[in-house]
């Protein structure tokens, strides 16, 4: 009973250890496209917010945000015979409340390494 109950246990801390990857990798990827886009404020922002630096870790030579739209729109496509519907008119005040419902605060990244963190324990801006 007690190692079924580790192996659970191990079993979810990988779970989630998977899922904070995700999101980091996720971060990574968007925070390079906007600095590709010149919004450097914005990056500073995304790195000041979750610990994820792009001086730390970046995207791979052969991945970017629009590279995985355009393979996702073509699996769709040949998958499903459209395109895929991406975005959303935005209506109204019961949209706007949706919106505040759907808000949350973007994940803080504390990784084994605190790889955002390059000078010891400060945010890096």
């Amino acid at each position: 009973a007690m190692s079924r109950a580790r192996v659970d246990a191990e079993s979810r801390q990988a779970e989630e250890r998977k899922a904070i990857e995700k999101r980091k990798n996720i971060i990574v990827l968007c925070a390079r496209f906007f600095q590709d886009l010149g919004y450097l404020g914005t990056v500073q922002q995304i790195q000041a917010d979750t610990n994820v630096s792009l001086d730390k870790v970046d995207a791979a030579d052969n991945i970017d945000l629009p590279t995985i739209l355009t393979e996702y729109e073509d699996f769709y496509e040949m998958r499903f015979g459209r395109k895929p519907k991406l975005v959303r008119k935005a209506c109204g005040d019961a949209e706007a409340r949706r919106d505040l419902e759907r808000k949350v605060s973007l994940p803080r990244i504390d990784g084994a390494a605190d790889e955002g963190r390059g000078d010891g324990g400060g945010k890096k801006r």
